[in-house]
């Protein structure tokens, strides 16, 4: 039996999911568990759950959601040996292996065992597989004090790990791999100088002196106008010693091996990626959200003409002038279920792909459904959309997305991310390399999301509408009953969708 707390929690018996009930059930369940087999009273879960503002029958409901518990994960729960009564509460006798969370933890530790004893690719490779146990925000969609709490400390550790394998990233000579990465995690931590300053190393030992000197900068502004504060020694004197170009800032050691291969080219065809010579595209992973080719452009994709123009402007800025900073285009659709964002993004790529030679991926995300796409299953299809066989690919989500970074650092691809649930979903998916762009659809906004650009999509107005429905249903029919369309289309309150459905119900009627 397997338990995920590192994004959606989850539980898995052999290959098949079990359910375990609604969000205040499976918030017991996680607080059973990270007592790694300790025994919890049934108080302490009580004040876990609700903490000072119990229920009357908070012991009584708490005991009701054991029962269902047992149904579960018990095969005798005349005996149960999983969810075992302790005291007064409850222990869960999981080995730490099973449980995402401790294996995380434990791969952390042996990091930092490693790092301590010089061995820096050992450490790097183990934060790497630590990493790729998260699937989202931890304990996501559950209620409660002690979840709030778990989700802060879990949050905080993997970003601890993730600044020690960035470090070293550095130290082991891969600050061009890294700049990407820290580029998206210094907008995350605007306030967080030890951030910026692997920032700024990175850059300049990638030779980008003049933009490690413009994140000081930045960094400097951003404090004073916020916090009223200035950047401390650390990164003043880190600032000074690029302006006087300290040699000991330089990597020392410069060939990092073939961890990370960059192939070349194998993309063909009309801007859609495809393996050179496969004949069918490969099977997704489970989770994966679909395949990685483009979908078809919506035939009847009606008005939005400025709008339309402006993304693909936009998009098409990839790689051109300074001011990229080597980072790629990210543009942002948000909006209500059923706007058109899908037929948006769609419509768009398919109108940008001579301005993108080495191809269009795309992945349905998944975000509003129950169980969104996994980052990881997304990657190992964009691998293999790009020519990787599967012995090739990691089995790390991070690895991958450090190969995919790789592989894309001096390509020209168009990236479609529809249906996002949030960042932590899309951050390993984004490339490194300034030709690349991204377009993201979802129906959250995403602001704490780096953009280019950043739309939030309005319905339709009435003649667009109108003239949408004309589309589906037959211009002749909507002619014909001018007083009915309008009011088609303003109880529909111009969203595409529903235009859509009445639509084709008129085309099929008499």
């Amino acid at each position: 039996m397997r338990f995920t707390l590192l994004g959606p929690p989850r539980v898995w018996r052999g290959d098949g999911e079990l359910e375990t009930g609604a969000p205040q059930q499976r918030a017991l369940l996680a607080a059973v568990l990270l007592r790694r087999g300790r025994g919890t009273a049934v108080e302490d879960l009580v004040a876990a759950l609700w903490e000072a503002e119990p229920p009357a029958r908070a012991v009584g409901t708490i005991r009701t959601y054991a029962s269902r518990l047992r149904r579960v994960l018990e095969r005798d729960r005349g005996r149960p040996e999983v969810l075992v009564t302790a005291g007064t509460g409850y222990a869960l006798r999981v080995p730490d292996a099973e449980v995402d969370a401790f294996a995380f933890e434990e791969r952390v530790a042996a990091a930092e065992r490693a790092r301590d004893a010089g061995d820096a690719d050992a450490a790097r490779r183990l934060l790497l597989e630590a990493d790729g146990f998260w699937g989202g925000t931890p304990l996501a969609g559950l209620p409660g004090p002690y979840a709030a709490k778990q989700r802060s400390r879990l949050t905080d550790l993997r970003f601890s790990a993730l600044r020690t394998r960035l470090e070293l990233d550095l130290d082991l000579g891969r600050h061009a791999e890294a700049v990407g990465e820290l580029t998206l995690l210094a907008h995350e931590r605007p306030w967080d100088e030890s951030v910026h300053g692997l920032l700024m190393l990175a850059l300049h030992r990638s030779g980008r002196k003049a933009e490690a000197l413009d994140v000081f900068t930045r960094t400097r502004r951003v404090l004073a106008s916020d916090l009223g504060a200035t950047p401390g020694p650390g990164l003043r004197d880190l600032h000074r010693r690029i302006l006087a170009e300290d040699a000991s800032l330089l990597p020392v050691r410069k060939d990092v091996g073939a961890a990370v291969r960059v192939a070349p080219p194998v993309l063909k065809g009309a801007g859609d990626v495809a393996r050179a010579g496969a004949s069918v595209p490969p099977a997704a992973e489970p989770g994966a959200g679909g395949g990685a080719w483009l979908p078809s452009d919506v035939p009847d994709f009606t008005g939005r003409r400025g709008l339309v123009g402006g993304l693909r402007a936009s998009l098409t800025s990839a790689g051109r002038g300074a001011e990229r900073r080597g980072a790629p285009v990210v543009v942002a659709v948000s909006g209500t279920g059923g706007v058109g964002k899908t037929a948006l993004a769609v419509h768009v790529a398919h109108g940008v792909g001579e301005c993108f030679p080495d191809g269009r991926l795309y992945a349905d995300l998944g975000g509003t459904r129950r169980v969104p796409a996994e980052p990881g299953a997304v990657l190992h299809r964009f691998l293999t959309a790009l020519g990787l066989r599967a012995g090739e690919i990691p089995k790390g989500t991070a690895e991958r997305a450090a190969l995919y970074r790789s592989r894309l650092a001096d390509r020209g691809v168009l990236i479609v991310l529809d249906d996002a649930r949030d960042l932590a979903q899309i951050r390993p998916l984004l490339p490194a390399g300034a030709r690349c762009a991204v377009l993201v659809t979802s129906r959250a906004r995403l602001s704490v999301l780096p953009t280019d650009r950043r739309v939030d999509l309005a319905a339709f107005e009435r003649g667009e509408a109108l003239e949408f429905l004309g589309r589906v249903a037959g211009a002749g029919r909507v002619a014909a009953e001018p007083g009915a369309a309008l009011e088609a289309v303003r109880l529909c309150e111009g969203l595409p969708l529903a235009v859509r459905a009445v639509g084709v119900r008129l085309a099929a009627g008499p």
